[in-house]
């Protein structure tokens, strides 16, 4: 997995991943989310190959399914 700063050319994967996670009213248009970035002292976003991404995952306590990720609730 690689982590690197953020760069303009991500505004709008990031902006749709966040929209879809239930945060568009936080962010707001991807024009406000840049401005946000901006102003921010530390943005960074993580790249997962298919490798290292499980492993990560897995980490966090999620369990590999036949549709997604998944993190049992208990």
């Amino acid at each position: 997995m690689q982590i690197r700063s953020t760069s303009t050319s991500d505004l709008h994967a990031i902006h749709r991943l966040l929209s879809s996670s239930g945060w568009v009213h936080r962010i707001g248009g991807v024009e406000e989310l840049g401005r946000l970035i901006s102003a921010s002292q530390r943005a960074v976003v993580a790249v997962a190959d298919n490798e290292g991404s499980a492993a990560f995952f897995a980490k966090l306590g999620f369990k590999v399914s036949q549709t997604a990720m998944e993190r049992p609730r208990h």
